[in-house]
C-alpha cells in the first residue's frame, strides 16, 4: 500500500489543488468500543459550490482506501456548499452508536480507515482527489470517547459531534457529579441457537464511571414481525453502586419460533454515553427444531442514525438473517414500502444451501418523492421468501433537495447519451453454477448506437470466473429506445467467502468504459466440497502406489545384476585389465614374425 501513497503524494506535487474548499473537520480514532466499526472522519465543504468525491481517497500513511457514497455506485458523493460528509467503515455502527446530522452526506471506504484503522496514538491522514492532496491532518492520541475537531483554525478534544459544527466541548467527568456511564449487558447459558426449556437469562447492568445512583432496567422479546410477546422489568428505581444482577428469568416461546431480546438500563445521573445503555440478542430455534421450517429476519436497518428517522432518497442498508429450511424455494426479495405503497426498487437474494443461516448487508434506495406524493410518517422495509416474512419498521420525511433540482436545457445543445443499471443480479452464487446478469440499458440520444458490454467475477486482481472478456457481448439499440441485456457467468474457481462482480459497457467510439461493482458472496455447494475431499485421498492414494512401484523395480533391477554376477562372474572390465590379458598372445605374435624373417634369410 504504500507505493500508492508515496505515487498519490508525487502526482499532488506536481499539479494545483483543485479542491482546496473540502476540509477534514473532526477525526474519531478512539471510540469506546468496537474500534474499526465506530471510527469515523468528518469532511466539509466551506466553499461555494457543489463538488462530487466520488473515487476520492483517504487514508494514512501506510495504506489508502477509495471512497463511494451511500447509493454505492458514486451517484450520492456531492457535497453543497457548507455541507458534512462523514467518512465509515463499510460496515459501520457509527450511526447507531453516535447522534449523526440527518443532513450529512454518508460515504464509505472500500476497506478499513488507512491501515488497519484508526491509530489511537496519533498520525498523519490525507484526503486525496484526482488532482493531488485536498487536505492532510496529523492528530496527536486521543482519550477514549473524544474526538479531534478543528475549532476555528484549533485542533483541540472534544465530545464527537458527527455532522455538526464543533463547539470544542469537553465533559469533565471529576468535577461533574452528575456525569455518569452505565451498560447494559445479556447474560446467557447458549449459543444463537436454543430448545426449549434451556433458555435461562440475566440482565446485568454496570457502571464505568460516575457516583451510586439509581437505575432501572427493561427487557423485551419481540417476534421476527416486531410484536413484543414476552416482557421483563427486573428492577425499577433500584439503588446501585457499581454493578447490579437480576434473578434468573425463563420466558415460555414458542418451539418454532425465531426471536430478538432487546434489554435497557436508564439512571437517575446524567448518563453521557447512551450508545452502551441497550443491547439486542438474537434466538433462532435449534436446527433438528428448524429443520422443515425457514426464516427470515431483518436484525437491523444502518444508516438512519440515533433517532431511526431517514429522507426521501436516502440509501439505507438492511442486515437480514436467512435461515432455509427443507424448501426447494431460494428467493428472498426486500424492498422498502410505506401504506402499501413500495418505495424502492425491490432487491433479490438467492439462498442455496438447505438448513443454513446466511447473513445479508442489503443497500435499498428510496425513491426522491421530488413530487410530494408520499407523506412523511412509518415506513417499513420487507423481506419475504422461502415461505416466511419480516418487517422492520422506521421513520421517513424530508426530501434530498440535491436528487430534486430541475435544470432547463436549450432544446438545440440537447444531447442524449447511453445510461444503464444492474436491474437483477443473485447476491450469493455457487461455485460451478451459472448465473444471469440482467442489464437495463437506455439510450436518449437521437441517433442509432452500439456498444459492447461484459462481466466477470474477481478478488483483488485475481479473475474467478474465467478471463475477463469471456462473456463479451456486442449489442445495437435504436435511438430513444431501452432494452435489457443478460449477461451469464460462472464462478469456475476459488473457495467460499466475499467476492466482487464487475460489470463493463463502453459505447461503440469510446475509449474507457462505465463499470459497475457489487458485492457478492461465494458458495462451495457440499458436493463438491466432498470431491475436493475424495481427490485429496485419491492423490495420496496415486502417491503411495507409484512409490511401490518404484520400490518395486529397483528390487528388480538388483535382482538381475546379481543374477548377471552369478551366471557370468564378470560385470565389468576396465581397459587396462583387458590389455593385460592380451599380452601372451602378442609376445607369441612376435615370435612367429622373428622364425619367419629368419628362415626367409637362408
Amino acid at each position: 500500500m504504500k507505493p500508492i501513497f508515496f505515487i498519490l503524494l508525487l502526482f499532488s506535487l506536481c499539479f494545483p489543488f483543485g479542491y482546496a474548499d473540502i476540509m477534514i473537520t473532526e477525526i474519531m480514532a478512539n471510540p469506546l468500543t468496537d474500534e474499526t466499526l465506530n471510527e469515523w472522519v468528518e469532511i466539509y465543504n466551506n466553499g461555494s459550490t457543489e463538488i462530487d468525491i466520488y473515487g476520492w481517497v483517504f487514508g494514512d500513511e501506510e495504506g489508502n482506501d477509495s471512497l463511494v457514497g451511500g447509493y454505492y455506485e458514486g451517484s450520492y458523493t456531492i457535497l453543497r456548499p457548507h455541507q458534512f460528509g462523514l467518512i465509515t467503515n463499510e460496515m459501520t455502527r457509527v450511526y447507531h452508536n453516535f447522534n449523526v446530522s440527518s443532513d450529512v452526506i454518508p460515504l464509505y471506504t472500500d476497506g478499513s480507515l488507512g491501515y488497519r484503522g484508526l491509530k489511537n496514538d496519533g498520525e498523519t491522514v490525507f484526503l486525496f482527489s484526482q488532482e493531488g492532496v485536498v487536505d492532510s491532518v496529523y492528530y496527536n492520541e486521543t482519550d477514549d470517547e473524544l474526538s479531534w475537531a478543528l475549532v476555528g483554525s484549533e485542533w483541540r478534544e472534544s465530545v464527537p459531534s458527527p455532522g455538526y459544527h464543533n463547539s470544542g466541548e469537553i465533559i469533565e467527568e471529576e468535577n461533574d457529579v452528575s456525569a455518569c456511564d452505565w451498560n447494559i449487558s445479556i447474560i446467557h447459558d447458549i449459543d444463537t441457537y436454543y430448545s426449549l426449556g434451556d433458555l435461562h437469562l440475566k440482565i446485568v447492568a454496570e457502571k464505568q464511571y460516575g457516583e451510586k445512583t439509581n437505575i432501572s432496567s427493561h427487557l423485551m422479546i419481540k417476534d421476527i414481525f416486531g410484536n413484543v410477546v414476552e416482557e421483563y422489568f427486573p428492577f425499577t428505581q433500584h439503588t446501585a453502586t457499581s454493578r447490579k444482577t437480576s434473578s434468573t428469568y425463563n420466558p415460555v416461546l414458542d418451539e418454532q419460533g425465531a426471536y430478538v431480546i432487546e434489554a435497557s438500563v436508564s439512571t437517575a445521573c446524567e448518563d453521557h454515553v447512551p450508545a452502551n445503555n441497550a443491547v439486542q440478542l438474537l434466538l433462532l430455534p435449534a436446527p433438528q427444531e428448524l429443520q422443515n421450517h425457514s426464516s427470515v429476519i431483518i436484525e437491523r436497518l444502518y444508516d438512519l442514525g440515533s433517532d431511526n428517522l431517514a429522507k426521501y432518497g436516502q440509501s439505507i442498508r438492511a442486515k437480514i438473517i436467512i435461515y432455509k429450511g427443507d424448501t426447494r424455494k431460494k428467493a428472498v426479495k426486500v424492498w422498502v414500502e410505506k401504506d402499501g405503497s413500495r418505495l424502492s426498487k425491490q432487491s433479490q437474494i438467492n439462498v442455496e444451501e438447505e438448513f443454513t443461516n446466511h447473513t445479508f448487508t442489503i443497500p435499498l434506495q428510496i425513491i426522491p418523492n421530488c413530487n410530494e406524493k408520499y407523506k412523511k410518517g412509518d415506513a417499513s422495509v420487507v423481506a419475504e421468501g422461502l415461505d416466511a416474512r419480516s418487517e422492520l419498521s422506521f421513520e421517513i420525511e424530508g426530501i434530498t433537495s440535491s436528487l430534486c433540482e430541475e435544470v432547463e436545457v436549450d432544446a438545440d445543445s440537447k444531447r442524449g447519451k447511453l445510461t444503464y443499471s444492474i436491474a437483477s443480479a443473485p447476491y450469493t452464487l455457487s461455485l460451478n453454477k451459472s448465473f444471469d446478469i440482467v442489464l437495463k440499458v437506455e439510450n436518449t440520444d437521437d441517433d442509432d448506437t452500439s456498444f459492447e458490454v461484459w462481466s466477470y467475477v474477481y478478488r483483488g486482481p485475481k479473475k474467478y470466473s474465467g478471463s475477463e472478456r469471456d462473456n463479451l457481448k456486442y449489442v445495437s439499440i435504436d435511438a430513444e429506445d431501452s432494452m435489457e441485456v443478460v449477461l451469464r457467468n460462472t464462478v469456475i474457481e476459488g473457495t467460499e467467502g466475499d467476492y466482487k462482480l464487475k460489470v463493463k459497457l463502453k459505447r461503440r467510439g469510446r475509449v474507457t468504459s462505465d463499470d459497475k461493482t457489487r458485492d457478492v458472496v461465494v458458495k462451495v455447494p457440499a458436493s463438491v466440497k466432498e470431491k475436493r475431499e475424495e481427490v485429496v485421498v485419491l492423490g495420496s492414494a496415486e502417491v503411495d502406489r507409484r512409490g511401490e512401484e518404484k520400490k518395486e523395480i529397483e528390487a528388480e533391477k538388483t535382482e538381475r545384476v546379481v543374477r548377471v554376477i552369478r551366471d557370468s562372474e564378470v560385470v565389468y572390465e576396465s581397459s587396462t585389465f583387458f590389455i593385460k590379458k592380451l599380452i601372451p598372445f602378442f609376445l607369441m605374435f612376435l615370435f612367429v614374425l622373428a622364425v619367419l624373417f629368419s628362415l626367409v634369410r637362408k
